[in-house]
């Protein structure tokens, strides 16, 4: 008998025992006289309706199991525990469609085609000991009673074959950030505080239903939180309030707790300086990891800026900066100045500069107007060639069209207050030399000062020794330079070249094993400060990467995977299937489709692995 049917068990006895004196009662009655007896036999069975009623209630508020405190993970130190042995999750993310609402292209939990037991059964089968399983608020608020019994029936399917369930408040009521495509969000957890109150209600009555039962391993208390404030206080206090609501009625369960994941409404990068303790001693930290974004994320919809081709892991030629670059201005290399005045669309190129300095490692293209120059420029389709000596060849190493797609990855910087920098820039839509989107500087650049664009995604490897040209699109209005210290004024193109520090960590790194770990390593130093147990709970890379050959996306998971064995941190790969990422391919609303094989056999390799 499983914990579940004892909790029926335990139910059924006391509803007897409620009974029982009623039921006595009766057949003292009809001992008496007829007429009596069926007045009596009336009254019983009201009162047992009555009491049926009532504990039916009852139950579908607080589901009563007897507790095994060992069999509850819980965080002791920097690992995890359960049944007193150390434990890590080994978990894969249902999501459960959970963007839908109830009733959205006849979206139900009570016939939901997301999946059956059948894939809890798989789930094991796969060497998966969990299954982060995400949940929408929304979905409790509109239906309580279906919300609950999906929920009991995904507990019992996963009691039923081993598998551990971490409950994931992936989309809160009233709060819905996770998709960029979908327009401007839903942040009103953060302004309501009758929302509010109803997402810490909503965490009250799960851990008040389930406070006894260890299949439940984990809440998971809100997924990626993006703020409205500038510092992601909204989240800390947040976080508190909803663990105390938790606590209050439930000693038991490890609680997951993220870092801010944006402010201001907008997505960020997550650095340390993000995550926080709660007062609790029974939490497990996480963070999400899919560096290099551009990898992971290739042709991904969702995202504000769609990155139409990644790139492929690992890449050695691929540099990544990584911490202080040390800038080589005896190696920079700059075009033609634009002419003066108001002129149209014109190409402007460097001469054949060779790279010189043997500690050069990278080069970045910049568009800018320095001292003593002023009016309004527009830079378009940027291009840099290198002449490779050795072999006496010449290659584009670098292109940025400056088209739709690309603009947003260009941000803007410069001397000065940089409060005042949005002012003098803008990215086009309506005017370009090959197209209608281009990029704006206006400015009046005082002496020794600037003002430019660059772009992350264009770093590239250099080779000292190697002739580099760089060349692209410029226009002026009212262009003009006037004499202002010993600099002269600028507007041109520019590639900057670094070099890494002296006796310091490298400022540059390839796309590969040591970039992964060096960013892994930045997150997880949370955990060894505050010697507190650290996961990630998602992570994941999106299907082209093992469809596209040559992508590499099984060679990223396997390195993660080494990652997590290695600093003993739990996990959850996103996710079990979707039509994007995951074990299995499908469209939206659908069941499990096609498997995505490559993903599968790597991760049935780590599973059977010592480490795994």
């Amino acid at each position: 008998m499983n914990a579940r049917e004892r909790s029926r068990c335990d139910d059924q006895k006391r509803l007897e025992a409620v009974l029982r004196p009623h039921y006595c009662a009766g057949t003292v009655a009809r001992s008496r006289r007829g007429v009596i007896a069926r007045f009596a036999r009336i009254v019983a069975l009201g009162v047992i309706a009555a009491v049926a009623v009532w504990l039916g209630l009852w139950m579908a508020d607080d589901v009563q199991t007897r507790p095994d405190e060992d069999a509850f993970v819980r965080a002791d130190g920097r690992q995890l525990v359960r049944n007193g042995t150390p434990f890590r999750f080994r978990s894969v993310g249902f999501a459960n469609d959970y963007s839908l609402d109830l009733g959205e292209y006849g979206f139900s939990l009570a016939n939901g085609r997301h999946h059956s037991e059948r894939d809890f059964e798989r789930v094991a089968e796969l060497g998966f000991n969990s299954v982060r399983f995400a949940i929408n608020g929304n979905w409790y608020r509109d239906d309580p009673r279906a919300f609950w019994r999906w929920l009991d029936r995904n507990l019992g399917w996963a009691e039923a074959h081993g598998v551990l369930l971490i409950l994931d408040l992936h989309v809160p009521i009233g709060g819905f950030w996770l998709d960029a495509s979908e327009g401007p969000g839903d942040f009103r957890i953060w302004t309501d505080d009758r929302i509010r109150a109803q997402n810490i209600d909503l965490w009250r009555r799960i851990a008040q239903r389930y406070h006894g039962e260890p299949t439940i391993a984990a809440y998971d208390i809100l997924n990626e939180p993006v703020t409205t404030d500038a510092t992601g206080d909204e989240w800390r206090r947040l976080a508190a309030e909803m663990a105390g609501a938790i606590r209050a009625v439930d000693p038991d369960h490890l609680l997951i707790v993220g870092p801010v994941y944006g402010t201001e409404r907008a997505y960020r990068p997550i650095g340390a300086g993000d995550q926080f303790l709660i007062d609790d001693a029974n939490v497990m930290y996480d963070f999400h990891f899919y560096e290099p974004i551009a990898f992971t994320h290739q042709t991904a919809g969702w995202l504000a800026r769609p990155i139409p081709d990644g790139g492929r892991y690992p890449d050695p030629d691929l540099v990544i900066p990584t911490g202080a670059q040390v800038l080589l201005p005896d190696s920079s290399i700059m075009s033609q100045t634009l002419v003066p005045g108001d002129s149209g669309w014109r190409k402007y190129q460097s001469a054949w500069v060779a790279i010189t300095d043997p500690g050069a490692v990278a080069a970045l293209p910049t568009a800018t107007m320095r001292s003593g120059a002023r009016g309004t420029v527009w830079f378009d389709d940027l291009e840099v060639f290198e002449h490779d000596l050795a072999r006496d060849s010449v290659a584009r190493v670098l292109h940025a069209p400056l088209a739709s797609g690309d603009t947003g990855d260009w941000w803007e910087w410069g001397s000065g207050d940089p409060q005042t920098f949005p002012e003098h820039f803008a990215r086009v839509r309506t005017d370009g030399a090959n197209d209608d989107f281009s990029l704006k500087i206006t400015g009046d650049v005082a002496a020794g000062d600037y003002l430019g664009w660059s772009s992350d995604p264009h770093w590239f490897k250099v080779t000292p020794g190697n002739r580099y040209r760089i060349s692209g699109y410029m226009k002026g209005a009212g262009v003009d330079y006037a004499s202002r210290g010993d600099e002269p004024g600028f507007v041109g193109l520019t590639l900057d070249v670094y070099a890494d520090p002296a006796g310091a960590p490298a400022g540059f790194l390839s796309r590969g094993p040591d970039y992964l770990a060096l960013r892994f390593l930045e997150l997880h130093r949370f955990g060894v400060t505050h010697d507190v147990a650290m996961s990630v709970m998602e992570f994941g890379t999106i299907r082209e990467t093992f469809e596209v050959a040559g992508k590499g996306g099984a060679l990223w998971v396997a390195d993660m995977l080494d990652l997590f064995d290695d600093h003993g941190v739990s996990y959850s790969l996103w996710n079990y299937h979707g039509p994007s990422m995951g074990l299995f391919l499908s469209g939206p609303g659908s069941a499990p489709g096609r498997p995505n094989q490559p993903l599968i056999d790597v991760m049935k390799a780590h599973q059977r692995s010592p480490g795994g």
